[in-house]
């Protein structure tokens, strides 16, 4: 059966085109079949690697009924995001485009996310960032992008807006310029909480001892430069063409809860303290709300010369 979506566009082209999605009973059904099914097939993955490759005889600390419940409400918001704006991904096989749609908020979120700790140490980081977790977290984004992909196979909706058209190295100049900016407002952030208190500081929320803060931060840089230059990809295909700066304040919500968030708030079940995690995670939509509006603006003059 193939999905109704309603896109309500306002008769100036240069204002935000409001889309409003039609959430119907089978769309809905399919998500929550997303949600049960992915948490059917990773569990017991999740158990065997956690057993074999790790050594536990019972679950990890950090897997408790308040966890459970957040990565119930993250499945569903991740396949959420699919309806929103996933489905705009320029790929015809829907059943590729499900699967991609997944693939990139891997390769974009959760890798240098949790490969940005790799230069620390401490407990919260040598509980979060194993091997087991990693290798059991890279088989759930593929098996979960092929769920999602067959359990929206129907679901082709043509995306009527138009997107800013970029060459390939005008696009990878903007990915620069991008990743330098989200890795330098990341190092901003940080020495900015140090001044107000040395505690909400990033090591010293994840523990990291003195001796490896050098490395951490360095490699941490890194990977947020990483991030920042891929996060990209969902402007050039996601983002229309003329939007006000409303809707770019829209998109970048949207961007930050289906793509970023869901990575970053995890780390409170990890031992970080839940209010500083918040204050980062509030802390992070600034930022890609502002790297999307640089985004924006440096395209529109690539495009227009």
């Amino acid at each position: 059966m193939t999905m109704n979506k309603t896109i309500n566009t306002q008769e100036n082209k240069s204002s935000n085109p409001a889309i409003m999605v039609r959430f119907e009973p089978g769309i809905i059904l399919r998500l929550i079949l997303f949600v049960i099914i992915s948490i059917l097939v990773t569990t017991p993955l999740r158990i065997f690697v956690e057993a074999v490759i790790e050594g536990h005889k019972e679950a990890p600390d950090f897997v408790t009924v308040p966890f459970i419940i957040y990565v119930i409400c993250t499945e569903f918001i991740v396949g959420l995001g699919y309806v929103i704006i996933g489905y705009k991904l320029p790929i015809k096989n829907t059943v590729l485009r499900g699967f991609t749609y997944i693939m990139l908020i891997l390769f974009s979120s959760y890798l240098p996310n949790i490969l940005a700790m790799s230069g620390g140490d401490g407990e919260i980081i040598e509980e979060s960032l194993t091997l087991g977790i990693i290798l059991v977290d890279i088989v759930s984004y593929t098996l979960k992008g092929l769920l999602l992909g067959l359990l929206t196979k129907n679901y082709d909706i043509k995306n009527t807006d138009e997107t800013l058209k970029l060459t390939n190295t005008e696009f990878l100049l903007c990915s620069i310029v991008n990743g330098v900016l989200f890795a330098g407002l990341n190092f901003a952030a940080d020495i900015l909480a140090g001044d107000i208190d040395h505690s909400w500081r990033l090591c010293s929320i994840l523990g990291v001892t003195p001796n490896h803060e050098a490395s951490f931060y360095i490699v941490f840089t890194v990977f947020m430069f990483i991030a920042g230059s891929l996060l990209p990809i969902w402007n050039r295909h996601c983002l229309p063409k003329d939007v006000s700066i409303s809707a770019l304040l829209s998109f970048s919500l949207e961007v930050s809860l289906f793509v970023w968030l869901p990575n970053v708030l995890i780390m409170t079940f990890f031992g970080t303290p839940f209010n500083l995690t918040m204050a980062y995670g509030a802390a992070y939509i600034f930022m890609i709300a502002l790297c999307i509006m640089v985004y924006h603006a440096l395209t529109t003059i690539l495009s227009s010369r």
